[in-house]
């Protein structure tokens, strides 16, 4: 159960990243009080309806914070923009921070793409006549899709496939200008969190990612546990690492250095989901997280399975105390076990032996492509999104998920090309380092022995007589 000093952190938490993650937001116009009440209406029953009130509500809002008007002004505007999304389907989308930085990237995807004219958008007539039950924004892949079985019955929203896809489809396009030349929203955004968090010392973001708690009460809550950690770091890691490299860096190298923190605060998230129990402990760390990166190359290849097809907690609600229990990926050895003693006792892990075949799996798999990230396979797994060659980044790097940050990193960088070539699962830089390092051992080993041997080889004379 959680204390009340928690749940009171917690809330304490949840209400300061609101206000201040929402002051944050950059804009480019203010829009005109004389057309709130159109732009706050919750008609969403039609793609041209839930489109439009995103478009206007979003740019509204970053208008608003560009005349650094009141948060209770911010705030009606973020919600009614949130209100074309699914984020009730979508996990680890829940915090506002979430849902402020998928809006704004969706608006940068739109952005940089011609508009259809709004009388080809499928209005509320249409969708009564034809039964519309999805519309995909032209030429991009963002979909809408008509809400059913939910409080949003009828409701048009970018649905949860769409919203986990947000951060590659924004990545691919964000080399593009906007066709209305005004400047990245989402990038001035994640400046000013920045900057706000080196005002403030210690992140929202990293306050959140530290506080969240990793969720294996079921086979299917493992698997969204791993996936959207692996992704997040993913994400995380790689967005600050182009926005280091770039000319000129678009980020500070202590931004950088808190952004690799909460990148690793979710890899050790991922990890924490593995049977390590048979693994020397010393050695449990940098295992870890090769067996979290090793998998999560092997998940991108495969086909997943529904998350309806994997049992959560309600389907293990009749399983005794005790009982043994494990499922099985369909087609692999890769298996969930329930752990029987233990400080993990109760959770159900990838169990030690998925641990131990991993690198064999890897190496028969790691001809195949990644994925289409397109394919309906994906939309299973909302947080299963791609993160191609994460694996071979991170061993043959320094070590660190966003290198640049630190002076070692700086240093592999500059190395030539050929410096990176893989032999026998470590880098030429690597194998050089390690022998520079065994010579350093063996002189210094040497000069030792010679400190300890220079009385004698002085004064012959003064040796202990047998």
């Amino acid at each position: 159960m959680i204390s009340t000093k928690r749940l009171r952190a917690a809330t304490f938490a949840a209400g300061l990243a609101l206000a201040s993650l929402v002051l944050l937001l950059p804009g480019t116009a203010r829009a005109d009080a004389s057309d709130s009440p159109s732009l706050l209406s919750v008609d969403y029953f039609s793609p041209r309806a839930s489109f439009d009130r995103f478009i206007r509500n979003t740019d509204a809002l970053i208008g608003l914070r560009a005349d650094g008007a009141p948060v209770s002004e911010q705030v009606p505007r973020l919600r009614a923009a949130a209100g074309s999304f699914d984020f009730d389907a979508t996990p680890h989308a829940s915090s506002t921070a979430e849902q402020i930085r998928r809006i704004l990237m969706a608006r940068e995807i739109i952005a940089r793409l011609p508009m259809p004219p709004v009388d080809t958008i499928p209005d509320r007539a249409r969708v009564t006549e034809t039964d519309l039950r999805s519309w995909t924004v032209p030429g991009t892949q963002l979909r809408m899709r008509r809400m059913t079985g939910t409080r949003h019955e009828g409701a048009f929203r970018f649905d949860a496939a769409t919203i986990a896809e947000i951060d590659d489809l924004y990545r691919r396009i964000s080399d593009r200008p906007r066709l209305d030349g005004a400047p990245d929203a989402y990038q001035r955004y994640i400046a000013d969190v920045d900057a706000g968090a080196g005002a403030m010392g210690l992140s929202q973001a990293l306050i959140a990612s530290r506080l969240h708690v990793v969720g294996t009460t079921s086979p299917r809550d493992t698997m969204e546990s791993f996936l959207g950690n692996m992704t997040d770091a993913y994400r995380v890691a790689r967005t600050a690492a182009r926005q280091l490299g770039s000319d000129p860096p678009q980020i500070s190298i202590e931004a950088a250095r808190r952004q690799q923190a909460i990148a690793t605060d979710q890899l050790q998230q991922a990890v924490s989901v593995f049977d390590l129990s048979e693994v020397p402990e010393a050695l449990r760390r940098d295992t870890g997280i090769e067996a979290a990166l090793l998998l999560k190359e092997i998940l991108d290849r495969i086909p997943l399975p529904r998350p309806e097809t994997i049992p959560d907690a309600i389907d293990l609600a009749g399983l005794p105390a005790g009982a043994d229990y494990d499922w099985r990926i369909p087609g692999t050895q890769i298996r969930i076990e329930r752990m029987q003693s233990g400080p993990h006792a109760g959770s159900f892990l990838f169990d030690a032996n998925t641990v131990s075949i991993l690198r064999d799996s890897y190496a028969a798999l790691r001809d195949l492509e990644y994925r289409d990230p397109t394919a309906l396979a994906l939309a299973a797994f909302p947080a299963a999104g791609i993160t191609p060659g994460f694996y071979d980044f991170y061993i043959t790097g320094p070590g660190y998920l966003v290198p640049g940050a630190h002076p070692l990193g700086a240093i592999v960088d500059r190395l030539p090309d050929w410096s990176e070539r893989v032999i026998m699962d470590q880098t030429v830089w690597q194998w050089g380092g390690s022998v520079v390092t065994l010579a350093v051992l063996v002189l210094a080993i040497w000069l030792a022995f010679r400190v300890i041997d220079w009385p004698a080889w002085h004064h012959p004379d003064s040796g202990i007589a047998a």
